[in-house]
């Protein structure tokens, strides 16, 4: 149990590498935990605060390399996420942040939701930022400017920008390849491939 629990220093990280781990908050309190970084690139992991007087704050990135359920509020510096995750936030729940970082692309979108559905979460973000392959869904924004490429959203999203896609002509070079497969194409006839 962790009561208390303060760390001072930018430079500290805790790393999570099993496929499943969970971050567990039962006492009261503020709790002021250095970076994490959930590593493995697979799997399902859990952030939970049991206690409703517990504060977390995380003194730098939290950043998901796996689908990961934040069942918390929480002020941190940056969220990071990586192609193909999926992020549950607690609904009604209040994200503060400086931004987020992460890019999916047109295989693995980033998926960022609330949960249980029907209800937004809330996020405060500091500083402007863009992603491109998100999918939202029932996540409020306010603060700074948050522009959301080849993205969609969906349910009670609001403050997002979505920002239109220029067309783009693809050729083909993948002769007998998967279709599907965007390394298959290219911008340009006879060029390398668009990804």
């Amino acid at each position: 149990n962790l009561k208390n629990l303060n760390t001072t220093s930018q430079n500290s990280k805790i790393e999570l590498t099993r496929l499943n781990s969970s971050i567990l908050f039962q006492d009261v309190g503020a709790i002021i935990l250095p970076s994490i970084l959930f590593s493995s690139t697979q799997g399902r992991s859990d952030f939970i605060k049991v206690h409703p007087s517990a504060e977390i704050t995380i003194n730098g990135d939290l950043e998901a390399r796996h689908n990961l359920n934040i069942k918390t509020g929480l002020k941190l510096r940056n969220f990071i996420f990586t192609p193909g995750v999926n992020i549950g936030f607690l609904s009604g729940a209040m994200y503060e942040m400086n931004t987020m970082i992460g890019d999916g692309n047109c295989n693995s979108y980033i998926s960022l939701f609330s949960t249980p559905g029907g209800a937004a979460a809330r996020f405060i973000n500091q500083s402007g930022f863009e992603l491109n392959y998100i999918q939202i869904r029932d996540i409020n924004l306010t603060g700074a400017t948050a522009n959301l490429v080849n993205s969609l959203k969906f349910g009670q999203t609001n403050g997002w920008n979505v920002l239109e896609k220029t067309n783009e002509t693809f050729y083909w070079i993948g002769r007998n390849g998967n279709w599907s497969n965007p390394s298959n194409w290219s911008l340009n006839s006879g060029g390398p491939a668009a990804v």
